[in-house]
């Protein structure tokens, strides 16, 4: 059985504020819309969605950032919550299954357009796949860069996600992110420690507002347990 938490722009509307849920004492999502306004023009005030969920035996964890509006986002993040009880226990065919599920989410809706990056960890390894300019940052005792999508937007006629897959060898944490927490907080500087990953949440959430965040913020982090 999944132990699972969404957090959806529509319900965090107001400048400076923000909401950290933990999942697990070692899964942590976050999401505010920011602490100024954006410096361009949007058709809603927060558009960026985040998921994470675990078994025990796999977490997942997924961020949209919507364009012309929140409905694309929202929609994938819902569509992925609601399709966890099918999935497979190995990262890859997980991925697969969760890459499609979103597919179908905005399939045929006029304008539906969405940044997507999902993770998918199991116990010897981890699979990711990104549309669009969210990313992600696989932590390690080293220095570590944030990696965003090169592709296309899903939603857009022959969109491919980048993907990659990997062994766990080396980890400390995860992380998955919108351009709000990005463009404003260096997260290659976050140390994951011992206190755990809502810790590490609030870190990341004051980063981005100590570097101006005018952007929504919306993000997951995974810390792998005995490391870091």
């Amino acid at each position: 059985m999944f132990h699972s938490a969404g957090l959806y722009g529509r319900d965090h509307t107001t400048l400076g504020e923000y909401e950290v849920v933990e999942v697990t004492p070692n899964l942590a999502i976050g999401i505010s819309m920011g602490r100024f306004p954006k410096a361009y023009p949007s058709t809603d005030p927060n558009e960026d969605a985040v998921m994470a969920a675990t078994d025990g035996e796999i977490t997942i964890m997924a961020v949209a950032d919507g364009h012309f509006g929140h409905d694309a986002s929202h929609r994938v993040i819902e569509a992925i919550e609601g399709s966890l009880s099918s999935l497979a226990n190995e990262p890859e065919a997980a991925l697969d299954a969760l890459l499609a599920t979103a597919e179908s989410a905005v399939a045929n809706v006029s304008r539906a357009r969405t940044a997507l990056t999902v993770c998918v960890v199991g116990e010897t390894g981890l699979a990711i796949g990104t549309y669009g300019d969210t990313g992600y940052r696989l932590g390690t005792k080293r220095r570590s860069p944030v990696v965003r999508g090169e592709t296309g937007f899903l939603g857009e006629p022959d969109a491919v996600p980048a993907r990659i897959q990997r062994d766990l060898s080396g980890l400390a944490s995860m992380t998955v992110a919108t351009d709000g927490l990005h463009d404003f907080f260096s997260i290659e500087r976050l140390a994951v420690s011992r206190d755990g990953a809502a810790s590490a949440a609030l870190q990341l959430i004051d980063g981005a507002f100590e570097g101006g965040a005018g952007d929504n913020i919306a993000f997951a982090l995974h810390r792998v347990v005995g490391v870091g």
